[in-house]
């Protein structure tokens, strides 16, 4: 608790409850998720309860903005064994439809059922609460504490250079890391959708977050015609980002220009979607895979998102240097990371890189 107030000053309590912006039946306990699974069975996307939740309250001061208190709620903080702390955690979730006045009203979303108490003058102050929420703990790139300024919060970013076992484990649960995008902006008033105000009797917020990383929809076809010759069996993303990732800014993460890019010389990480010996029946004409990825735009005068793609056919090398490379680009939102949908169609036998 930061004691910013003498305790003998009149105070009143502020709870902020968090609501995670995610469908029920995608979400699953990380111990047993066949007992937390809902729909139909095959689902192939599956997000985990966070562990993690990271809250940072900042105080209007004057024409700036400072960081008043900062919070962290876990698994940790639980009682008991390994089991019986995850199971109290989960107890604190429970599922409701959201009736807000944020989007996804309507939907089913887990709600995270502790309350945060803060301690505030009793004429409270303007404010806003940034929250972000993970299934495995992150590294930032800063320690956020009190008097930092809201801009130093806002630029914090967390990356993949924590050791090899933290690199890995981040990158599987990208889709796992949520946070409340600062350009999010709400009523007449256009004002940050977390936001309090000293006017409040009673100030309370409840938060929804939404993904730090984009989703990946691809979908790959060979036509009827080159099938006899053609018959996929590896698929992989290149050169993904793991640089600096901005936590409440996910649409603004930025590389430099596309063209060296595009060339491979970033050092990013590959992502394989399909690695198999002998094409699959299933998979060696057409088929589709999801995954997430940290977005990133280019600084072109209207910047997209580019998306690279390798594909082999069955019995080449996968590093070898013949391959069919494609570059999928998106726009890029103003406020959510995107869904990148992307539809290759191979119409011909000889690759289109060193073939």
């Amino acid at each position: 608790m930061c004691a910013c107030e003498s305790p003998d000053e009149p105070t009143q309590k502020v709870t902020m409850p968090i609501s995670i912006c995610l469908p029920v039946r995608e979400v699953y306990s990380a111990q047993a998720p066949e007992q937390r699974v809902f729909g139909d069975p095959g689902t192939t996307e599956l997000f985990a309860l966070p562990k993690y939740i990271y809250f940072f309250i900042v105080k209007q001061d004057g024409n700036s903005w400072k960081v008043w208190d900062v919070k962290t709620r876990s698994v940790a903080n639980e009682s008991g064994d390994d089991g019986q702390k995850l199971k109290a955690w989960e107890a604190k979730w429970d599922t409701v439809p959201y009736t807000g006045m944020y989007d996804t009203i309507g939907d089913m979303v887990y709600r995270f059922n502790e309350e945060i108490d803060l301690l505030l003058p009793n004429n409270g102050f303007n404010g806003r609460v940034y929250a972000v929420a993970s299934a495995v703990p992150l590294t930032f790139n800063k320690a956020i504490a009190k008097e930092d300024s809201e801009t130093d919060l806002l630029n914090m970013t967390f990356r993949f250079d924590g050791g090899q076992d933290y690199d890995n484990q981040v990158k599987a649960n990208l889709q796992n890391i949520y946070s409340t995008p600062c350009n999010y902006k709400v009523g007449t008033s256009a004002h940050y959708y977390g936001s309090f105000y000293a006017t409040q009797k009673v100030p309370h917020l409840d938060l929804l977050l939404y993904h730090v990383a984009a989703k990946v929809d691809l979908m790959w076809n060979v036509a009827e015609a080159k099938r006899d010759s053609v018959k996929i069996s590896y698929v992989a993303a290149t050169n993904l980002y793991d640089g600096p990732c901005y936590v409440f800014k996910p649409t603004e993460n930025e590389i430099g220009d596309y063209a060296t890019y595009a060339a491979a010389e970033h050092e990013g990480y590959t992502k394989e979607l399909l690695n198999e010996t002998t094409p699959c029946p299933g998979t060696q004409w057409n088929g589709r895979k999801y995954f997430y990825a940290i977005p990133y735009k280019n600084n072109d005068a209207t910047p997209h998102y580019p998306l690279q793609l390798r594909l082999q056919k069955g019995g080449d090398d996968p590093t070898g240097n013949k391959y069919y490379w494609s570059v999928v680009e998106t726009d890029v939102p103003s406020v959510w990371t995107p869904w990148i949908r992307g539809q290759i169609t191979i119409n011909k036998g000889k690759y289109n890189v060193g073939g």
